[in-house]
Order: structure tokens, then C-alpha cells, then sequence
């Protein structure tokens, strides 16, 4: 009993940390990349001169039009660079965030398989099983019993099942509201 709780209770806590991933990444990659004072001072120089940009009329002054405009776009570029580095460092948070959670995860599994390798999940009568009996019960072989690994592999495909149902009619509410 003591491994179908913590199995379960592992599966559930790694499947919803993953689903919390993005929001894990968003937030390391704000503490990480957060905007400085020269990008804030760019901002700001770009919104007073799209607000003077609105003053001109393009016709009657097509000169200070222009000029301003010019510097939008030097402005804009520039922000640009600034966006392309956070938008790097997000990925790469991204990347390793999830390659993190996911080396956590197989060190957790493996350490049950091993743990519990010696230990029937459950057992039943071994007609129940029969033609896959031997491989259900991997890796100790008895007749009638559910081995760790093939318990692991049905729980993830349960909470994977049950986790995609869940976001699907979470997703079909909110269409409907």
C-alpha cells in the first residue's frame, strides 16, 4: 500500500509541477532578465515621441515628421536588441527548467523501481493476467502480480489522461463563458 501512495502522490506532484512549468520559467526569467534603467528610459523617449509623432500633421510637416519618426525607429531597433536577449534568456530558463523537472522525475521513478523491485504492487489470481502474467509482474516474474515498472508506466498514462481531460474541459468552459 505504502508504494501505490507514494507513486501516486510522485506522478501527481511531478505532472502538476510540469503543468506549472511555464509559470516557473516566466517568473525565473523575470527575476533574471528584468528590464534596467536604460531600456525604461528608451520606453519612455519612444511613447513622448509617439505622442509628438501624433502632434505633426504629415503633410504641412513632413520634415519634423520624418525626424521623428527616424528616431522611432532608431528607438525601436534599439528595443529590439533588449527583447531578443530576454526572449534568449527565456528560452534558455524555459530549457533548463524543464529539463530539470524532468531529471528529477526519472531520478524518482528509478528510485521506486529499485526500491520496490522486489515487491508485488498487487496481486490477483494469475488467470486474470494470464498470456501477459510474466510481464505484467516485472521485475520479480510471479504469476498473478503487478511489478513496479508496469504500475509506473498505467499511472502516467492514467494522470496523462486524466490531466489532458481536465485542461480540455477547463478549455471548453472558458470558450463557452
Amino acid at each position: 500500500m505504502e508504494v501505490i501512495v507514494l507513486s501516486l502522490l510522485a506522478v501527481f506532484a511531478f505532472k502538476t509541477v510540469l503543468h506549472y512549468s511555464e509559470f516557473i520559467c516566466n517568473l525565473l526569467s523575470w527575476l533574471i532578465a528584468k528590464a534596467g534603467k536604460e531600456e525604461l528610459n528608451l520606453r519612455n523617449q519612444l511613447k513622448v515621441l509617439n505622442e509628438e509623432l501624433q502632434t505633426f500633421h504629415m503633410v504641412d510637416e513632413f520634415p519634423k515628421y520624418a525626424k521623428t519618426q527616424r528616431k522611432i525607429n532608431s528607438i525601436k531597433q534599439e528595443l529590439g536588441v533588449y527583447t531578443k536577449t530576454r526572449s534568449n534568456v527565456h528560452f534558455t530558463c524555459k530549457f533548463i527548467t524543464s529539463c530539470a523537472i524532468q531529471i528529477i522525475y526519472g531520478v524518482v521513478m528509478m528510485s521506486l523501481v529499485i526500491t520496490y523491485r522486489n515487491s508485488a504492487i498487487v496481486s490477483m489470481p494469475a488467470v486474470w493476467l494470464y498470456p501477459l502474467g510474466r510481464i505484467i509482474s516485472f521485475p520479480i516474474h510471479e504469476s498473478g502480480t503487478v511489478g513496479i515498472t508496469i504500475w509506473l508506466v498505467v499511472l502516467n498514462v492514467v494522470v496523462a489522461k486524466i490531466s489532458t481531460m481536465i485542461v480540455n474541459d477547463h478549455a471548453l468552459k472558458s470558450k463557452s463563458d
